[in-house]
């Protein structure tokens, strides 16, 4: 889909960057293509589809929020936190398994060095 074509383009127009824009019909051609092509793509942290690839970002002008709820979305996006979640019964239905997952904390570091092993074929613990 093309969920982010008017970021995308608008950045490029705004910043002057040449570049050829493509919508891909499935997600398997949007994995595919940026593993087999010198392309510039979106992509996430922590992502194992790109990870081999080692993507740098794009630096942007510090998210506007003022002027992205203006239309003008030439801004960066805010970072987002990488949180954990449980289910509000957990702490009573498994206080051990509660206890355990508040207590674990990863970094980025820790996450991209466990997402390499991985596709290296070790394992992580």
């Amino acid at each position: 889909n093309n969920w982010l074509h008017i970021p995308v383009l608008m950045r490029a127009i705004s910043y002057n960057m040449p570049i050829a824009y493509a919508v891909l019909q499935s997600w398997s051609d949007f994995v595919a293509v940026p593993n087999r092509n010198k392309v510039l793509t979106y992509s996430w942290v922590p992502s194992i589809q790109f990870y081999d690839l080692s993507p740098v970002a794009v630096a942007f002008p510090q998210h506007d929020s003022e002027a992205y709820n203006n239309g003008d979305e030439r801004s960066a996006k805010s970072h987002v936190s990488l949180n954990k979640y449980a289910h509000r019964t957990l702490s009573s239905a498994s206080s051990d398994v509660y206890t355990l997952l508040s207590e674990v904390s990863l970094t980025m570091t820790n996450i991209e060095e466990m997402m390499g092993r991985v596709l290296d074929g070790l394992s992580y613990n």
